[in-house]
This record gives structure tokens, sequence and C-alpha cells, in this order.
């Protein structure tokens, strides 16, 4: 895992942290990060649960995953329907992130 996969870990998992303890609402999170953290959590759950093996700590990142599971209600609920990331249109994601 590069350093900067871990730092997009990290911070989702700070998010994650701060939406489950109520210092940021639900609507602000939703409204800024729900695209990036769909896609970035689709892209990264092998590697985490990977991490969580190797280390028998199943704690790694579950800020991260928090806040996936929360962008995928607020999905639902707003959108009426749940959210879906094709294989095309993650691949997609990563190749447009991989420029930056």
């Amino acid at each position: 895992m590069t350093d900067a996969t871990r730092d997009v870990l990290d911070f989702f998992d700070n998010v994650g942290v701060l939406l489950r303890h109520k210092v940021i609402s639900l609507e602000l999170v939703w409204s800024a990060y729900c695209y990036w953290n769909l896609r970035c959590w689709t892209a990264c759950q092998g590697s985490v649960c990977w991490l969580r093996d190797v280390e028998s700590d199943s704690t790694y990142y579950d800020g991260f995953e928090y806040l996936f599971q929360q962008m995928l209600k607020a999905e639902k609920e707003k959108k009426g329907k749940k959210a879906h990331i094709s294989e095309q249109e993650l691949q997609e994601f990563i190749d447009e992130e991989m420029k930056l």
C-alpha cells in the first residue's frame, strides 16, 4: 500500500470518526465527500481487509468503513435507490485519480 493510498484511507477514516461522534453532520459529509468515499472504499476494501487480517486488528480503518455505510444509507434516502459503482465506473475513477 502506497503512502498516497494510506493518506486517503487516513483522511476518510478521520472523517468517519468525526461523523460517528457527531462532530460533523451527515448532510455536510454526504455533500462534500460521498462521491469519493463510495469509490475509494470500493477500490480499497480488499486492501483494508488484508491489512486487518495481517495485523490481526479489525479496527484498522473502521471509521472509513463506518463512513462508507453511512454514505450508502444517505444515498438511498436522498436518491431513492441503492448506490452502485460498476466495474467500469470504478476503473474510470481509478484512472482519473492516477493522473493527479
